[in-house]
């Protein structure tokens, strides 16, 4: 799995499924359906990029015509004089500037800093849980800080102000706190941090994290009331603890900025049938629907089956010559050049070998043959032959084919000979090479030339 294909899976998938949630679950069912929803969201964005597609078995769909099926390809190159022998480096397709590295390297740079800045929380929460007394209750451990009106629940750990751990109404947020515990909110919010990190560029993230941290405090809320806390003390608790702190970025605090939201939630007390958690079953489809659309962008090509399979031993990954040296009479090759015919710059996007009719031509890797066609026009007859999932290389202007389609070659194998089919004036071989869905420079993949 590549990792601009995973990132696109897992942004693609929280963004969809969030806004699904938005218009379908939010407000329209209880908070504990909404907390399932909004965890099989970040589930399905976390896994959802590590499932693989191949049992899918799709068929190979011809997409060859993107690259190698213009008609009105006309190879002179042969024909005439070059502007020199090896590309133009200014001007070169293979030389333009890349961005891919420059957009993965400010990515790794941000997942650098959000993931310094998550381990740097991750450590105060364990100087804190190391330097503070800690007391022993049941399942849960308190931990008693000296900063004023902090209350926040991390696992099994309630980190609270000792001002307030000594109050006469410490009961009610302690009780809240406990709720969390109890509810295992810290994981969902583990979770999400995690993937904030990697996600850092993604407004959707933190408009989901949002989400989750106000559904926690709504359920806690929903569950203090429904122990008998009384409505009008606790919302009271609420207004006067409301102080944000941000000593402990992934707990659950009592103190906590949505305090009107909190308060407005428990007037409503609003409830919901039973049958409401319908809206959370169409999650499945739709994220069936995103597993569909992403696994169809996969690779492109079809994986060729090792020729290990026939007990041929593997070769180094170095490509052989097309055509022995010594068989060949000259070359021209990839990069901008004058055509001969035309008189303007174009691009020549493979290299050309000048040789003998007859002169055998060979593989330059083990493979198999993904295409044999035979044709009096463009690029004549031709091959092309599947290296690895990502690489394939094109013969043309043959005149003799030895292969067929589906046949495993090993490298040296003669495919067949030079010729002057298609457009064409002097017998010779157009050679390219494909790298995911990219004609490139095959010069830095053949031995010199």
């Amino acid at each position: 799995m590549s990792l601009i294909r995973g990132l696109v899976i897992s942004v693609g998938t929280l963004t969809v499924l969030l806004l699904w949630y938005k218009l379908t679950i939010r407000s329209k069912t209880t908070f504990k359906a909404q907390r399932i929803a909004l965890c099989f969201i970040l589930v399905a964005s976390i896994l959802l990029p590590f499932i693989p597609v191949e049992w899918l078995n799709r068929s190979f769909v011809p997409v060859l015509s993107t690259y190698w099926e213009d008609m009105d390809f006309i190879d002179n190159w042969i024909n005439g004089t070059p502007i020199s022998d090896v590309p133009i480096d200014q001007l070169s397709f293979y030389n333009s500037i890349d961005f891919q590295p420059i957009l993965l390297s400010l990515y790794g740079i941000g997942v650098v800093v959000f993931g310094s800045r998550f381990l740097v929380q991750l450590g105060q929460l364990l100087r804190l849980v190391l330097h503070y007394k800690t007391i022993h209750e049941n399942k849960y451990r308190y931990v008693l800080i000296d900063s004023p009106n902090y209350a926040a629940a991390f696992m099994h750990y309630i980190i609270i102000s000792k001002h307030i751990w000594e109050a006469e109404d410490k009961l009610p947020i302690v009780q809240h706190e406990r709720q969390h515990v109890d509810f295992w909110h810290s994981i969902d919010r583990f979770l999400t941090e995690i993937l904030c990190v990697f996600q850092w560029f993604n407004p959707f993230i933190y408009w989901f994290r949002k989400e989750l941290i106000a559904l926690h405090e709504f359920q806690v809320d929903q569950a203090m009331i429904r122990n008998g806390v009384d409505t009008i003390q606790y919302q009271q608790l609420i207004v006067q603890h409301a102080i944000s702190s941000k000593s402990l970025a992934f707990g659950n605090h009592f103190s906590h900025s949505l305090t009107l939201n909190r308060i407005k939630m428990i007037a409503q007390n609003k409830s919901f049938p039973i049958s409401s958690i319908y809206r959370i079953l169409f999650l499945i489809p739709v994220t069936t629907i995103l597993f569909t659309l992403f696994a169809f962008q996969s690779t492109i090509f079809t994986k060729a089956p090792t020729p290990n399979t026939l007990n041929i031993q593997p070769t180094n990954g170095a490509f052989i010559l097309p055509i022995e040296k010594g068989k060949y009479k000259k070359t021209i090759g990839y990069g901008l050049r004058m055509h001969p015919i035309q008189k303007v710059k174009k691009l020549h996007k493979g290299v050309d070998f000048a040789a003998p009719l007859g002169t055998p031509i060979l593989a330059v890797q083990n493979g198999q043959v993904l295409r044999v066609q035979h044709s009096q026009k463009g690029y004549g007859n031709n091959v092309v032959l599947q290296i690895n999932e990502t690489t394939q290389v094109m013969y043309a202007h043959m005149d003799s084919i030895q292969v067929k389609a589906g046949q495993l070659l090993v490298q040296g194998s003669e495919i067949g000979t030079v010729g002057s089919t298609g457009s064409s004036t002097n017998p010779h071989l157009h050679f390219e090479i494909v790298v995911e869905g990219q004609k490139v420079d095959p010069k830095p993949f053949l031995p010199k030339y």
